[in-house]
């Protein structure tokens, strides 16, 4: 009887310790699995938004080229813009095709909806060349239309910074957001001179928006240089 005891007492004081040593065990390994799957969701979120910038890029060249063709009156950028195109269609393309293999899920949700609403916009691209083509399209209203596609599809940086858990990874989001933004704004400065050049002189209100581009450019690139990790800045 007193041998049961103490195997009692004996299991009791191993078995306790062992139990939450066990429990602690697989506290970490689920914490563990669950940021290995944030990581690896965050990771194909981040290259959404990568193909999304890529997609940025070209089409800050398509709508330097539209300035400069409608300034021209079709003289400038008659050859060079029809190959853009090109360009901004294998992106486009690239962009959709990784889209539809993305899952959404949790605050990415709001994500979803943003990126249905650009889906709508790139629509209307054919009738906006078929516009420049034809001349029926103003220079402003061409530069609106690219302008506001990129405004809308470089959001996905921003809320890619916003549902990153890892406090470095977010921080680079922001930066990287904060550099595209001052490089956009370097962009639409692009298709203003390049329209200015083209026809010689600067549209009404043309010279005060190129002013203002200017400082948000700077803006935008001091929040990056404020923000973004040493080995980033020297890259």
């Amino acid at each position: 009887m007193t041998f049961n005891k103490i195997s009692h007492k004996l299991f009791a004081t191993f078995i306790i310790p062992l139990l939450g040593v066990a429990y602690f065990s697989i506290s970490i390994i689920v914490e563990e699995y669950r940021l290995y799957n944030q990581y690896i969701y965050i990771s194909d979120i981040s290259q959404l938004a990568l193909k999304a910038s890529n997609l940025v890029h070209e089409f800050q060249k398509e709508r330097g080229m539209t300035a400069g063709f409608l300034g021209s009156k079709g003289v400038k950028f008659s050859n060079a813009l029809p190959k853009q195109r090109m360009h901004t269609d294998e992106k486009q393309k690239a962009y959709e095709v990784y889209l539809d293999d993305v899952e959404f899920r949790g605050e990415a949700e709001g994500l979803k909806e943003k990126l249905g609403a650009i889906l709508n916009r790139l629509k209307k691209l054919h009738t906006i060349r078929r516009s420049v083509d034809s001349m029926t399209i103003s220079t402003p209203d061409a530069i609106k239309y690219y302008t506001a596609n990129n405004r809308n599809i470089l959001d996905i940086v921003y809320i890619v910074a916003k549902i990153n858990e890892s406090a470095e990874s977010a921080i680079i989001s922001a930066a990287f957001a904060s550099f595209l933004q001052s490089k956009e704004r370097a962009g639409i400065e692009r298709a203003v001179l390049t329209n200015t050049f083209a026809r010689d002189n600067f549209a009404p209100g043309m010279l005060n928006k190129l002013y203002k581009l200017v400082n948000e450019q700077n803006a935008y690139m001091d929040g990056f240089i404020g923000i973004a990790p040493k080995n980033i800045l020297d890259y």
